[in-house]
């Protein structure tokens, strides 16, 4: 049984927000649209000043779509050889995998390497996949462009006017977060490209089988993509069956433009679906 669709909610507005997850609220996930029409970042992440190898007029239209030009707008607010820390491990396992490892490196070489495959391999799925994960970048004394192409939403200081921590996400399709969850609601929007979320209440807890790991304690064993173990046919497939009937639960799929709403302690897993991905994530309290 797959999970049943997130409820979508187009423009919300703050007050409402913080109705849905304040007391008496019924403080579920939610699929929201409308919101970030007017981030620069929409327009300007994409844009190519330059041809690149897929922006050329030789390249095709779907390839020149996978590449975003190159991300050229999103490299030069970053800075190209800014170091990053990058999350690197085997295709379709999160960082519970003993061979899951964090490397320091330039964020252009990142983006070239890991998210739009620019160097060349013989047999590219056997290649372990990169996330810049819960990046630290959105810093408006380090990175002010950055930030305001992708200025704070009224929405975060809806609850109780505090932002814990904006972070910025950014992998190839096959990036992976296994189920787990953070003691404060969070909001996260899909700037570019896809990005599936599954997310189960607070008392799949048991079903979902946490690590013992002291520091993992939050983060589900669950070994690989959530869509994958739900038609495998395996043990797990049985055991997320359950957790997708529970209630709440649910499964957003998040294009261009669209946000997630994860209330707090609130189990989500997600998967970079279709090709590279960019993303932005506030969590508030």
């Amino acid at each position: 049984m797959a999970f049943p669709a997130a409820k979508a909610i187009a423009n919300i507005s703050p007050a409402a927000l913080a109705a849905h997850l304040g007391p008496g609220g019924p403080s579920t996930p939610l699929l929201l649209r409308g919101l970030v029409g007017h981030w620069p970042a929409m327009r300007e992440w994409a844009n190519s000043s330059s041809p690149t190898p897929s922006s050329s007029s030789s390249a095709s239209p779907a390839s020149r779509t996978l590449d975003f030009g190159g991300l050229a707008g999103l490299r030069a607010q970053v800075g190209e050889d800014t170091a990053v820390d990058v999350e690197v491990g085997p295709r379709g396992r999160g960082y519970l995998d003993p061979e899951w490892q964090r490397i320091t490196m330039g964020f252009g070489l990142f983006l070239d390497a890991f998210v739009l495959n620019r160097i060349p391999s013989s047999d590219p799925r056997s290649l372990p996949v990169g996330y810049l994960a819960q990046a630290d970048l959105l810093d408006p004394n380090t990175h002010p462009a950055l930030c305001a192409s992708v200025p704070e939403l009224a929405h975060y200081k809806a609850l109780n006017g505090d932002i814990y921590r904006r972070t910025l996400w950014i992998g190839p399709a096959g990036s992976f977060t296994p189920f787990h969850r953070d003691p404060n609601a969070g909001l996260y929007t899909q700037v570019l490209g896809s990005k599936v979320f599954h997310l189960a209440p607070p008392d799949a807890r048991d079903k979902l089988r946490p690590s013992t790991s002291a520091l993992h304690g939050n983060t589900s064993t669950a070994p690989t993509y959530t869509r994958e173990l739900l038609r495998d046919g395996g043990e797990w497939t049985s055991v997320l069956d359950a957790v997708g009937r529970m209630e709440g639960a649910c499964e957003a799929r998040l294009e261009e433009g669209d946000s997630v709403l994860i209330p707090a302690r609130w189990w989500h897993s997600a998967e970079g679906v279709g090709g590279a991905g960019v993303g932005v994530n506030a969590w508030f309290r």
